[in-house]
């Protein structure tokens, strides 16, 4: 049993970095926020995304950034500090045009075509990413409580919809299982699922 699930669940994993370099982006290969969420609706402020089980709207193929923090109940100790963090990250979320969608420990920053107006989100995942992983490692250099985390990229297809309430999709396949197992395999780098690697293509070397 063990055997099987290994073989059908397992996916290769890259670790994916940006780096300035004259113009050609190198990648690397390889509870308690609930007195937040109570307060706030949820972990981060902004437009949020809600996951529905059946959907009327435009097919789309997404790109997906999944933060999940390990310590999810152990941070509640430094509730301010950690507000405060989540708020930047919020903020450069909210600049790259993605929705939110939040899921205990797992938080889903997604790059949909219909909110980005760009089929082509995989670069601006990456380097959003990164944003995210340095403001992180900043917080835990800085703050006695850290925050455990992993942080993974991945691709997949959703529907998507509009509507006067906000944003609500539904995703196929395992895009978001798949992405929570990613994120949670990383120690604090970024993860690329492959085929966000292909997708990047010559624009990076791995």
């Amino acid at each position: 049993m063990a055997v099987t699930i290994f073989r059908k669940g397992y996916k290769r994993s890259i670790i994916g970095k940006v780096y300035k370099d004259k113009g050609t982006d190198k990648v690397g290969t390889t509870q308690n926020l609930r007195p937040i969420m109570a307060k706030k609706g949820g972990l981060f402020p902004g437009e949020k995304a809600e996951l529905s089980l059946s959907l009327k709207g435009s097919h789309q193929n997404a790109t997906v950034i999944c933060l999940k923090i390990k310590n999810f109940l152990e941070v509640s100790s430094s509730i301010e500090a950690v507000r405060d963090t989540l708020n930047r990250i919020s903020r450069i979320s909210a600049d790259s045009k993605t929705v939110i969608y939040e899921n205990n420990e797992n938080i889903f920053m997604i790059f949909a075509p219909s909110k980005t107006k760009t089929f082509q989100n995989e670069k601006d995942a990456l380097g959003l990413a990164q944003k995210i992983k340095d403001i992180l490692q900043h917080h835990n250099k800085i703050f006695k409580q850290k925050i455990e985390f992993g942080v993974s990229i991945n691709n997949g297809a959703i529907v998507a919809n509009q509507t006067p309430k906000g944003f609500e999709f539904m995703s196929f396949g395992n895009l978001l299982s798949q992405s929570k197992r990613i994120a949670s395999m990383s120690q604090g780098e970024v993860l690329l699922e492959e085929k966000v690697k292909e997708k990047l293509g010559a624009s990076i070397k791995v």
